[in-house]
């Protein structure tokens, strides 16, 4: 990979801004079309994909499976029908080769395809492939200026030079306050940035010693206050020194995302630990145990294969001495135990954002951009791509097709006639 130091001060063809997935997917796609074009990618960390190095044992969503537009247009959760269109051009097939030509290998599960390496894997043969690329990377640049210049763009950044380019494709939402800047200059309307999904702050005595507590299979039902609806997902669950997150959240969340922000965050979340089994067949087993298992002192004998450390905070949630035996304990502290394992209600201090899934919602409206390529309508040489436009799909798959799509039929027309 190139170092910024070595960068002359010619002006590049194009310059990305935003070394994310989008970005990188867009610049090693404008070297395939455009062998000879001068590529700059403008990225504020010290390399890209940065965020993927924590993905070090976990597979990555990227992209939708499927070829049928309505089918896609349901897991849209905003603005279904500008991302149907989008979806036609670029269908799951369509995506698919795209990330095989770039050596992506994918499988299909749930409907989305997923890389078969870790994500840390993927982010490290993509950056190996910009540098093969001949990518002049700009690393750490912040953005703090960007104006039109006779000849195209200027973007300026802390510590470095400027950056002149004849063609913007701008492709993040990371650097919020800039990308703002740069839709209001330029005659763009757009919807505050706000999480896409999220996990949940919570503190509770309940959770109390259970950081790093993983379920492979629980279910969340999150419900806004005064709102009677309620959205539910099955997924992992985990423990953090914050609170609640993992897959299942995840998903729930961001079907709230848009408005949650109006209610501050404050979402009543209910747990179902073991949505496998249900409360009567719960029942069974716990008397089954106190026939059978009767001198056992509880603590020795988790419920299935229960963390020992959520099995004795059940217990103490329940009020139940983890030191009695099975024999000693009565039907209505087995329901009370029964009550801590499938329907447990917390109440959320707020959010963080999930470290797996730093997706926003918001940004600029699909209505100043040419469709066909994405191009300003405002502004001559300018194209947005991935997540500053303003769009809600649902995580693990549908949220980074968008992303991708996005990107790579910007790409496309950028450097076109």
């Amino acid at each position: 990979m190139i170092n910024p130091d070595t960068h002359t001060g010619e002006p590049a063809d194009i310059a990305i801004v935003g070394g994310g997935l989008a970005g990188t997917i867009a610049a090693l796609k404008a070297r395939c079309l455009y062998p000879r074009a001068t590529i700059d990618l403008l990225e504020r960390e010290d390399e890209p994909l940065a965020w993927l190095n924590r993905f070090i044992d976990e597979p990555l969503a990227l992209g939708w499976a499927g070829d049928d537009p309505d089918a896609f247009a349901h897991v849209c959760l905003e603005g279904s029908e500008p991302l149907r269109s989008l979806f036609v051009r670029m269908p799951g097939s369509g995506l698919r080769d795209e990330l095989q030509a770039l050596d992506i290998n994918l499988r299909e599960q749930d409907g989305a395809w997923w890389a078969t390496q870790s994500g840390a894997e993927v982010g490290q043969s993509l950056r190996a492939k910009l540098g093969e690329a001949r990518i002049r990377l700009r690393l750490q640049h912040h953005i703090e200026e960007v104006a039109p210049t006779s000849d195209g763009w200027r973007l300026w950044s802390r510590s470095f030079p400027p950056v002149d380019a004849r063609r913007l494709l701008w492709t993040t939402g990371g650097s919020i306050g800039r990308t703002v800047a740069l839709f209001e200059t330029y005659g763009h309307t757009y919807r505050p940035f706000f999480p896409g999904c999220f996990a949940l702050r919570v503190a509770d005595a309940r959770l109390k010693g259970l950081a790093g507590i993983c379920q492979a299979d629980a279910m969340v039902t999150l419900q806004l206050p005064g709102q009677a609806p309620t959205v539910h997902a099955n997924g992992t669950l985990r423990v953090s020194g914050k609170g609640l997150e993992g897959t299942a959240l995840i998903k729930a969340s961001a079907e709230l995302a848009a408005t949650a922000v109006a209610a501050a965050y404050q979402i009543r979340c209910t747990l179902d630990w073991m949505p496998g089994p249900s409360a009567g067949d719960l029942l069974r087993e716990l008397t089954a145990r106190k026939q059978s298992h009767g001198k056992r002192p509880l603590a020795e004998d988790p419920l299935w294969d229960t963390p020992a450390k959520l099995w004795t905070r059940w217990l103490k949630s329940a009020r139940i001495d983890e030191r009695v035996t099975w024999s000693a304990v009565p039907g209505r502290k087995l329901n009370a135990l029964i009550s801590q394992i499938k329907a447990p209600v917390f109440d959320s201090k707020g959010h963080t954002l999930d470290r797996h899934e730093r997706s926003h919602g918001g940004g600029l409206a699909w209505d100043r951009l040419d469709p066909t390529t994405l191009a300003s309508r405002e502004r001559p040489r300018l194209h947005f791509a991935g997540e500053c436009l303003d769009y809600m799909a649902t995580p693990y798959g549908p949220h980074s097709h968008i992303a991708l799509a996005t990107a790579l039929i910007a790409t496309q027309s950028t450097l076109s006639p």
